[in-house]
């Protein structure tokens, strides 16, 4: 089985490629009738293989949400609980799971809605959903930042369960336990004269309304520093348990041995969510390069020689940027991205430039409007090299990379 991508001025699509599945009168039906949790899709015979064209326009796939905003619990939920209403839906359709193909490249987020997740409907022969499960947890596992203890640990006990045949409800109720602890987890604030922030169960929340006991300050301080003993200890077993967790997974699971790469931390602010704006590529007017000197500054400091650059090609209120991350995100969202375009049809999460040891290369991230290189689309999911001189289309804004 192969995965590829194509990409059209306003339309992305993901094709596999493989021995066609027999799974008999679905794929017919399915092709004819839209179904809301499957991505829409087309199939055809191709040198005695099957080729699936999905439509996956306005699309985030979940190794793209996960590269960007790293693994929290509130996408871990997100992920879970959108994974668990589909395979309930599935039923419902006489749909069997079996020929439901998941994946970091073939589960994705709509970009308006994202609790909304699709699948693929896949006719070609493809792992089973044990096995599926297995991958996506093991995924989860290498993409965590280790340093969130917490999170850390849930993605190895979610790995550890799937190891063995799990259903989705499991896996689903021990996030969501998970997620009602982080959420009672005991806060580490300095209580002021006037005001102490606690995480009561019911029947503390019950006496603390009477009055009497709400005076009870040196009561209080009390419970407080409990707690803080409590958590200093668990710390402590905490440590002995990653410890030993990394050890053994990096002995029985070699694949997982870049295990200890650090992700960036993500914070868990509440996303405002739009729609992107379609444009016509084709009005799109280039302007004349401006070439940066070289003792030019930019808000991050000095230009060094070794480092590259996006040099803005328009009459706008865009800015310059240096490069000088590994990997290096453009969008319209100030939270996400490393450069903040703020045209109204660059999309939130629009195009990444990675450095390597080759180069730099361009990927576009499922945009809605496209990006361009030298006036060609760049595909999704696809790594494009870039050279000195390389005019950028991310949209309608044009840069230069120099």
């Amino acid at each position: 089985m192969n995965i590829s991508y194509q990409r059209s001025p306003l339309k992305g699509y993901m094709i596999i490629r493989g021995r066609e599945k027999d799974i008999g009168y679905q794929e017919q039906m399915l092709q004819e009738n839209a179904i809301p949790f499957l991505l829409p899709f087309y199939a055809m015979a191709v040198n005695l293989e099957l080729e699936v064209w999905y439509d996956i326009t306005g699309q985030r796939s979940l190794r793209d949400v996960i590269t960007q905003e790293g693994v929290t619990m509130e996408n871990l939920k997100r992920v879970m609980e959108g994974l668990s209403r589909v395979f309930y839906q599935l039923q419902q359709y006489l749909i069997r799971q079996e020929d439901v193909y998941m994946d970091p490249d073939t589960v994705y987020f709509d970009r308006d809605d994202p609790d909304r997740i699709s699948l693929c409907f896949c006719p070609v022969e493809h792992p089973g959903t044990q096995e599926q499960l297995f991958s996506l947890m093991g995924f989860l596992v290498e993409q965590v930042d280790h340093n969130q203890k917490n999170i850390t640990r849930l993605c190895y006990e979610l790995f550890e369960i799937a190891q063995d045949p799990v259903s989705m409800e499991q896996l689903v109720k021990k996030v969501r336990d998970a997620y009602g602890m982080e959420v009672e987890a005991p806060k580490e604030t300095i209580p002021s004269e006037n005001r102490c922030i606690t995480i009561r169960s019911d029947r503390e929340e019950i006496k603390a309304s009477r009055p009497e006991e709400k005076e009870n300050v040196p009561e209080k301080e009390t419970e407080i520093e409990s707690k803080k003993k409590k958590e200093s200890k668990w710390k402590k077993k905490w440590q002995g348990f990653l410890a030993k967790a990394k050890e053994e997974m990096l002995v029985q699971f070699p694949v997982l041995s870049r295990l200890e790469k650090k992700r960036r931390k993500n914070d868990e602010e509440e996303v405002l969510w739009g729609e992107d704006f379609v444009f016509d590529p084709e009005a799109q007017i280039q302007q004349k390069t401006q070439l940066l000197r070289e003792e030019d500054t930019s808000a991050a400091g000095e230009v060094r020689r070794d480092q590259a650059q996006l040099v803005y090609d328009g009459n706008g209120q865009e800015e310059d940027y240096i490069l000088d991350k590994k990997n290096f995100s453009i969008g319209s969202m100030a939270r996400d991205n490393d450069a903040i375009l703020h045209s109204d049809v660059v999309s939130r999460h629009h195009a990444r430039i990675t450095r390597q040891e080759e180069g730099y290369f361009l990927e576009d991230l499922n945009s809605t409007n496209g990006t361009y290189l030298n006036g060609d689309l760049v595909p999704y999911n696809v790594k494009v090299p870039l050279h000195s001189m390389d005019q950028i289309l991310f949209a309608d804004v044009a840069y230069h990379f120099v």
